[in-house]
């Protein structure tokens, strides 16, 4: 499909986030009410806003910007400086948005694999199937866990990825509580 996309990437420090007391769900609701509708003149339910207001603001030691390491936008489509105006106005949103009808980008697409080009009935389609699958599974980079984690800590989500089991010290992220 062509069209545009922008999207903001920031790596959350997640054993800050818990002696702040948030989540990332949370951080990440905060961030997409800033984003959606800062331009509209409010920012959502008092209850919620309450808590990004103190997500933001802090009433704590670390601040806002603690929170993140690295932060990464990425614009596919139309003329960008549109986007990163100093004005908060939905106007340069509209612009941007119409800007992609006139350059826009590749915003996502599909792959078949070559033996679909084969009619079904046709003997080679298998056999060039097969062949790529076999090219795949010999090219493939392999994932090696570097370390592997104490037993039982294992993550049954994410491979590679070692869990704590939670207490009055820490959390299941293995971050301190206080």
């Amino acid at each position: 499909y062509l069209g545009g996309r922008a999207r903001y990437l920031m790596a959350l420090k997640t054993c800050v986030m818990t002696l702040m007391g948030f989540t990332a769900e949370k951080v990440k609701l905060c961030l997409d009410l800033k984003t959606n509708l800062k331009h509209m003149g409010f920012w959502g339910s008092i209850s919620l806003r309450s808590e990004c207001a103190k997500l933001q603001f802090g009433k704590s030691k670390f601040s806002f910007h603690d929170l993140y390491m690295n932060q990464h936008t990425e614009v596919v489509g139309g003329h960008k400086k549109l986007l990163f105006s100093e004005s908060r106005d939905m106007h340069h949103l509209a612009e941007w948005m119409e800007s992609t009808k006139r350059t826009p980008g590749l915003v996502s697409y599909s792959l078949l694999s070559l033996h679909t080009l084969l009619n079904k009935t046709d003997p080679r389609r298998n056999f060039l199937k097969q062949a790529i699958v076999s090219y795949i599974k010999q090219k493939a980079l392999r994932r090696n866990c570097p370390q592997s984690c104490p037993q039982n800590f294992n993550s049954l989500v994410r491979k590679c990825t070692c869990m704590c089991k939670p207490n009055d010290v820490i959390n299941d992220k293995c971050c301190g509580i206080e």
